[in-house]
């Protein structure tokens, strides 16, 4: 009963029993008095816990939740433009394999040479050509090491064949269909362009890689 009232007394509350009595039992109770000394100084320290701030764990809690870094966003990037980068170019490749497999059939994409040798020899030329470029396009999308050189080849051509056809069609001597038929070359620069563009640092990913593949071992690389 004692300690309630004195538990009571530290909190400001009504003790129950006259302060009097309680003073008179503190008086000749030395365990009372130890244990009302104890209850003060925890209840002095709770008091000031409540009085002390909080700290703010609000960035914390944010950097914990954080959206992936920039880095992330660039190796999806990266990874998103290659595989486009790929099927473009190995759609645009297939393309121009099948109009040079047309060609080669005889079909008339504008090129008609009249029974002429070298008529005759020019068309085989340009087929040639359109092949090589397809094959070159196939190759450089599943081995984008070659990407850079492809560039330059199609760049320098796409140049002077569009000088060619301007002249060509201003003159009336070039179908819609001839035009028409290198489409497929332009596609695929427009590709190997895209494919060339420098890559951003550290976003290459460390899991299988075609091109690391493609291109053998490296110079490092020791045989076990």
């Amino acid at each position: 009963m004692a300690r309630e009232a004195l538990s009571a007394r530290i909190d400001g509350e009504y003790e129950g029993v006259p302060s009097a009595r309680v003073d008179e039992h503190l008086a000749e109770c030395p365990s009372c008095r130890d244990w009302l000394a104890m209850a003060t100084r925890q209840s002095g320290v709770l008091s000031e816990l409540g009085r002390s701030e909080v700290p703010d764990l609000s960035s914390a809690v944010l950097d914990e939740v954080a959206p992936p870094s920039a880095t992330s966003f660039a190796a999806v990037h990266l990874g998103v433009r290659r595989n486009i980068v790929r099927i473009g170019l190995t759609l645009a490749g297939a393309a121009q394999i099948v109009i040079a497999m047309v060609q080669m059939t005889g079909a008339d994409f504008g090129m008609t040479h009249g029974g002429h040798p070298e008529s005759t020899h020019l068309v085989n030329e340009t087929t040639a050509w359109a092949l090589a470029l397809g094959v070159c396009m196939v190759v450089a999308a599943w081995w984008q090491r070659a990407l850079p050189g492809l560039l330059v080849v199609l760049s320098v051509f796409t140049v002077v064949l569009a000088g060619y056809v301007i002249h060509d069609a201003i003159a009336g001597q070039v179908t819609l269909a001839r035009m028409l038929s290198h489409l497929p070359v332009v596609v695929g620069l427009g590709f190997a362009a895209w494919g060339s563009l420098p890559r951003t640092p550290g976003s290459r990913s460390d899991g299988f890689d075609l091109d690391r593949w493609s291109s053998g071992p490296s110079p490092n690389h020791r045989a076990v």
